[in-house]
């Protein structure tokens, strides 16, 4: 089925050959759409699922189309275009010489009805000739943006904007009048005759006042040009004149100021045509008012609301024209196969360094990638040492099993001494529950050794509670602090001590003042305070970076991994 030509059609694609904001506009247009990918999908209930398997029939039609995915990408490139200017395009494959081509709205018209009724058709493929009628074995697949009011015609922005492109027509048309005024001559300078010049040097004496004149003006004008440095390019020349004569002599110029206001209106005109056409008006009047994230925006906004629509426009145009009916025939329900227009390569941010870190923290990508994304070189890399260490301190730091913080902090060089061991999977069963055990023998040191060894374990839970509590402190301090340097972010939920998980800031002036009390809370259970804090200060540290839960088993053992001594008990 081919449309019926429309006169306006032809004034847009004028405008497109002569106006830069249109062609600009809808070429953006065609390269943003040229980065999506058309691929088949099947109904799954209310659901279109993306068939992935490259034996399927649908996936090897939709490989066929346009040459593949390369030549898919122009075609929707040339979609954007011919959709944005004129609301009409034609796709056509002839198959006896198994090309692809994108007409223009007009270039595609009927012949009249064949022999068994159907319609036959012929296009302008530009070639010698003239149009070509095209035979039955050829595909022809027209795509245009349907009228409101009459779905069988074609509607594009330009048609609203017609008015608005011939004002900014008529706005160049009147400047560049100006401009070619100027090329006319500097005009005529009439004087009094008068007015009595020098003679130059070297000026032949019987020659007329108004030749002295034209040579004196010559050697001024070309003198300053080529040495900028000479005297002359200062000084004005002096001629004497009778009073009556002074201000009577007169410049007639061959050309019209430039109209300011002219300028003024046709900038309005340009901001009214992108306000008009189908992209976000930043498209074309640009985002220098903008920041990078503002600018990120404008785009996302242009494939949900601009971009998308038209994207939908061909993908169902190719399933009813194309997809469908070349699977009749293969499968038992061509109805249930669809054409789907996948976005992701529009939607994806140019910086993707948070993506990759997200991605690689959850095992689902690999290092050589996440340096490509963060901008380092594989040479950048670590090796086998830098990340045994870097293993061990993750352990180390972070939210796992005593067993494995003892493990990592015994290879750092620390020693666990606060943190039982465990026996394992092959660990025996409790004694209570075991047969063959001998008695539990009484404890036979001297009472005065026992009361020691219990008064130091003591001692060692009273210094981690009170170590507990300073670091509950320090974390509801930064908690505050990144509260108030964060106004927008909503930690309503969450409490003080709860808030570094969500918020980053700088270390350094969370916890300023952080251990301002911690002297008085550990000097009745350690002599070495000093050691305390900094092994807290570091533990906390670790937790404003990494946001991760703060672990009372963790910290028990940093604190017994150094030789910190107990006060000792009277």
């Amino acid at each position: 089925m081919a449309g019926r030509p429309e006169g306006w059609q032809n004034s847009a694609w004028n405008f497109w050959e002569t106006t830069g904001e249109l062609r600009y506009v809808a070429q953006w247009t065609g390269n943003v759409l040229s980065r999506a990918n058309l691929v088949p999908a099947k109904r799954e209930g209310r659901m279109l699922v993306p068939i992935m398997d490259p034996k399927d029939p649908a996936t090897e039609a939709m490989e066929a189309l346009y040459g593949g995915p390369q030549g898919q990408a122009q075609m929707l490139q040339l979609f954007g275009i011919h959709t944005t200017v004129a609301g009409e395009v034609y796709i056509v494959n002839r198959a006896a010489h198994d090309d692809w081509n994108c007409l223009a709205a007009g270039k595609v018209t009927q012949l009249g009805n064949g022999a068994s009724g159907t319609q036959r058709l012929q296009a302008d493929f530009g070639t010698e000739g003239g149009p070509m009628a095209l035979s039955a074995s050829d595909l022809t697949i027209r795509v245009w943006t349907p009228h409101p009011r009459d779905p069988t015609r074609p509607d594009s922005p330009v048609r609203a904007n017609l008015n608005t492109l011939g004002q900014i027509r008529s706005y160049d048309a009147h400047i560049n009048a100006q401009v070619r005024s100027r090329l006319a001559g500097n005009g005529i300078l009439f004087l009094s005759n008068e007015v009595d010049f020098p003679v130059p040097p070297g000026a032949d004496p019987a020659a007329s006042p108004a030749t002295h004149f034209m040579k004196m003006l010559a050697e001024a004008m070309m003198t300053p040009i080529e040495n900028p440095e000479d005297p002359s390019a200062l000084v004005p020349i002096v001629a004497m004149v009778p009073t009556d004569s002074l201000g009577k002599n007169e410049w007639i110029k061959f050309w019209t100021d430039l109209d300011e206001k002219v300028v003024e209106m046709r900038d309005a005109a340009i901001k009214r045509l992108a306000l008009g056409l189908d992209v976000p008006p930043e498209v074309l009047l640009g985002v220098a008012d903008a920041n990078h994230w503002n600018a990120w925006l404008s785009e996302e906004s242009a494939v949900k609301a601009h971009l998308e629509p038209k994207l939908a426009i061909i993908a169902y145009a190719l399933t009813e024209q194309y997809l469908q009916p070349a699977l009749k025939g293969l499968v038992p329900d061509a109805e249930d196969y669809f054409v789907i227009a996948d976005t992701s390569g529009i939607r994806l941010r140019p910086n993707r360094s948070q993506e990759a870190i997200e991605l690689y923290d959850r095992g689902e990508l690999s290092g050589i990638a996440l340096r490509r994304e963060t901008g380092f070189q594989q040479e950048d890399a670590p090796g086998d040492e830098q990340v045994r260490i870097w293993l061990l301190r993750k352990i180390a730091t972070g939210s796992t099993s005593p067993e494995q913080t003892q493990a990592a902090l015994h290879l750092l060089g620390a020693d666990l001494g606060l943190l039982p061991e465990s026996g394992g999977e092959n660990a025996p069963p409790p004694d209570d529950k075991r047969t063959d055990t001998a008695p539990e023998l009484p404890n036979r040191n001297p009472p005065s050794r026992r009361r020691a060894e219990q008064r130091a374990v003591r001692d060692q839970s009273s210094l981690a509670a009170a170590c507990d509590v300073l670091v509950y402190r320090a974390l509801e301090r930064a908690g505050n602090r990144l509260r108030n340097a964060h106004p927008r972010t909503d930690t309503s939920n969450m409490t003080p001590t709860e808030v570094y998980k969500k918020l980053t800031g700088d270390p350094d002036k969370l916890l300023a003042g952080a251990w301002e009390c911690a002297y008085d809370v550990l000097d009745p259970y350690t002599d070495d305070a000093d050691g305390v804090i900094a092994t807290l200060d570091f533990y906390v540290r670790g937790l404003l970076g990494s946001h991760r839960d703060h672990s009372q088993v963790v910290m028990a053992a940093l604190i017994g991994s150094r030789p910190v001594a107990l006060t000792a008990a009277d």
